[in-house]
Parts: C-alpha cells; structure tokens; sequence
C-alpha cells in the first residue's frame, strides 16, 4: 500500500512517497520547462512538455512508459532534443 507523507519545510511541503517497509522516495516538484510525469489509470506513466515546432510555435508533446524511470529517460531525451533546437514536427 502506497501512503503519502506531508512532511513541512521552510518554503512549501515536500510530498513523501512512503512504501512497504519503511521505503520513502521523496518527489520534488518540477520547476518551469521541465515538462511533467504523472500515473496513468492503466498504470503506465505518462510524460508531457512543450518543445519548438517546425512551424515555429511550441506544442505539448505527450508520451508514456511502463515505468516512472523510463517516463523520466524519455522526457529528459525529449527536453535535451528541445534545448539544442531541434523541432519537432507541427502536425501529428
């Protein structure tokens, strides 16, 4: 069973993943431009950011995972391949 923690400090509450058996992993929130990770109902996780498009605007660019950690992999790729300018494509 997965419980969540509130755990308080100075600027803000940090939320604290508690698992079986005393494991905690503790989740940060994500500053602006890093795109977001999320569990999905089919327990897949789910990614998303917005990067450049060829066409010129920014577009949110969704994806999933069958682990939180390969979701984090791929978001990063996909954030990295933004940040040197490559665009992605601005129809689906």
């Amino acid at each position: 069973m997965l419980r969540l923690v509130r755990q308080s400090e100075a600027r803000g509450a940090e939320r604290v993943a508690e698992l079986p058996g005393n494991v905690r992993r503790s989740r940060r929130r994500r500053a602006n431009g890093e795109g977001s990770i999320w569990l999905r109902k089919d327990g897949r996780y789910g990614f998303a950011a917005y990067v450049p498009t060829t066409a010129g605007p920014y577009k949110r660019v969704q994806g999933y995972a069958r682990t939180r950690d390969d979701a984090r992999k791929k978001l990063t790729e996909l954030v990295r391949r933004a940040d040197l300018g490559l665009p992605v494509a601005s129809v689906n």
